[in-house]
């Protein structure tokens, strides 16, 4: 089985109470610490399919008056822009049934403090396994030449750490990566 297939099950096999607590315990791990608090601008996503949700993390930035944006596919290709996104945004759902808002407030994503995405597989070097379309690595392969770029912090399950993946050379490479048990800082 790969690699996707098999963390995918794992993490669809995750009770809701499972989730949910991860989630707080994310929170708690992340939102005292001064790579968010310091976050004016702050990119998050709405989870899908088990992925490790940043729902009180968004919570938070909106309760500390962070602008807080989410990725909305564009649908010319296959790269991110982020729009503005509120509790009471109207959302709709983009090709892969995952809710977004419908409006198009965007924000440039190199104006961004601090990145939040999901992913499937992580190395504490900072390597990162998406669902790959590469869309997050297209987005943000326009800040490698940039001085400024936002921290890039996946958010995962413990159990989606492994000891090593192969970064192709146009992959964006993680910050740092927090699971429900620890924040690890990548090399």
């Amino acid at each position: 089985m790969d690699l996707r297939r098999q963390i995918s099950t794992q993490r669809l096999n995750l009770t809701d109470t499972e989730l949910d607590r991860h989630a707080l315990l994310v929170a708690k791990i992340i939102g005292r610490h001064k790579v968010f608090t310091k976050a004016k601008r702050i990119a998050s996503f709405i989870a899908a399919n088990g992925e490790q949700s940043p729902f009180y993390l968004n919570s938070l930035a909106w309760s500390l008056g962070k602008l807080l944006v989410i990725p909305k596919l564009k649908s010319f290709n296959t790269s991110l822009w982020f729009v503005e996104y509120a509790d009471t945004d109207n959302m709709c759902l983009n090709k892969f049934n995952i809710p977004e808002p419908c409006h198009s407030k965007s924000i440039s994503p190199w104006s961004l403090d601090l990145v939040l995405l999901p992913l499937m597989a992580f190395d504490k070097s900072g390597n990162r396994l998406g669902m790959g379309g590469g869309y997050y690595d297209k987005t943000f392969a326009l800040n490698r030449s940039r001085s400024k770029r936002p921290m890039m912090i996946g958010l995962a399950h413990d159990f989606q750490q492994v000891k090593y993946l192969n970064p192709n050379p146009w992959d964006v490479p993680l910050d740092a990566v927090v699971t429900e048990k620890e924040l690890i800082i990548c090399k």
